[in-house]
This record gives structure tokens, sequence and C-alpha cells, in this order.
């Protein structure tokens, strides 16, 4: 789905908040979800919108940023850093360029992280891709609504681009969130985790599975087979030797 949704995690200057509803009606966009607004001056919001207040109006406020993205496909998150993890940031570029070539197969979203410390390794993991702007000066990020003003002129332009054609809709990150619980739980009761520091292969074999893209009924299927395994417990397993 086009225009791509805009979420800001824990945001809280006023002026930012009213600085995006202004971006959104700038280029021609709508959709912005507030996971866990730290802002309470909203009026200062509308002073700044001016006369995109009524966007404001539809901005909407969730609790928390797996929330947010229930019902997004694909997410890119935005970051200072050029390396989390094993991952890599992609550019501005790139990254408006694959939200553009994955909308067809559902919603899809531009995640921002707060002014004070923006996006933790955790809340990036929550997207399938991160961005980072470069910035060859003394300061290493930009401001908030800075970020969302390049991000969404490289979106406006590249939904100026010929139509895809139609494809299979692809997985929610709800669903995949529900999945990624049952592997973790799956794999610990199985011994193959490290119960001291489980994250690490897991995000690895989190990340394989959100390269391969699935649809929401091979989610579904994944899903069903963790809880499979789950009821069965310790020995529901192969007989030795087997």
């Amino acid at each position: 789905m086009w225009p791509p949704l805009l979420i800001c995690h824990h945001l809280q200057c006023a002026e930012n908040l009213g600085a995006i509803a202004r971006l959104l009606g700038n280029f021609g966009f709508s959709g912005c979800r507030l996971s866990q607004p730290w802002v309470k001056d909203w009026e200062g919001a509308r002073r700044v919108a001016v006369d995109a207040v009524g966007l404001l109006d539809t901005f909407r406020v969730v609790s928390n940023l797996e929330e947010a993205l229930k019902d997004v496909s694909y997410a890119i998150g935005t970051s200072f850093r050029s390396e989390v993890g094993r991952r890599k940031a992609l550019s501005p570029e790139e990254g408006a360029k694959r939200l553009w070539e994955r909308h067809r197969g559902g919603k899809v979203a531009w995640v921002f992280g707060g002014e004070r410390r923006g996006l933790s390794d955790e809340e990036l993991s929550l997207c399938q891709e991160f961005v980072c702007i470069p910035t060859p000066g003394a300061k290493p990020s930009l401001n908030l609504a800075q970020a969302a003003a390049i991000c969404l002129f490289l979106s406006a332009q590249q939904g100026q681009t010929p139509p895809q054609t139609h494809e299979e809709a692809r997985a929610s990150l709800g669903v995949l969130y529900r999945l990624r619980q049952k592997m973790h739980q799956a794999l610990l009761a199985a011994d193959f985790l490290n119960p001291q520091a489980p994250g690490y292969v897991l995000e690895e074999l989190w990340q394989s599975l959100a390269r391969a893209e699935l649809s929401q009924r091979e989610a579904e299927l994944w899903l069903n087979a963790f809880k499979h395994i789950e009821r069965q417990g310790p020995s529901g397993g192969l007989p030795e030797g087997g």
C-alpha cells in the first residue's frame, strides 16, 4: 500500500510533531502513528503545522512499537549508525526504493526514533532494514523532522515511477513477531539456544526469515508448526537413535 506510513517512536518535541504534519501535507501523504509519544504540547505542534493542522487530528497514538507495526508487512528504520550488529545500513535512496518495490505486498512504513536517543538495537530489529543518512559534518545525526523530510521527499519521487504488477500479500509484522516469540520458546526448550545469551543466534535465524519475505500464509504455517512443536513438549521429539 502506498504512500508509506510514518511511525515515530518516543517523539517528544512539539515542533517536530507539527513539522511532520506539515511535511505530510507538503508531499501529499497521510498516515502517522505515534508510539509511546512523550510530547505533551499539542498546541505547540498545531502552531507549527499551520495549514496542516487537520492532519494532526488523524495521527494515531499506540502503546508501543510492536503495536504500531503489527499490520505492517515491511518496515525500514532510521539510525545515525551505519552498522548495527551484522546489519549494514541502506542509503536513504535505497530505502525509499525498497519500500516502493514492496508496497504491493502490504502496508510499508518508515520508522523514526525519538529525539533523545533514536532507535535502539532492539527497536531496529523489529524492522527488516534500516537506513543511515550520511552527515559528514561534526554532528552525526539529523533533527527528526529533517530526517523525515528527506525520507518523504525520496518516497514521493519513487511514487512517480510506473506501478508494479500484483504480488501475493506479505506477512504482517504482527504475525512475524508471534513467530519469533514461538521460535524463541521452542528452541530454548530444545536446548538449541544458550539460555544465558539466546539473542545472538535467534537474531541470525530471524533475519534469515525476514530476508525470505514470507507471505501471510507461509508465516502462519511456520507459526503453527512451532505451536505444534511446543504442544508436543520435550517428549515429542525423535526417539533415541532416530
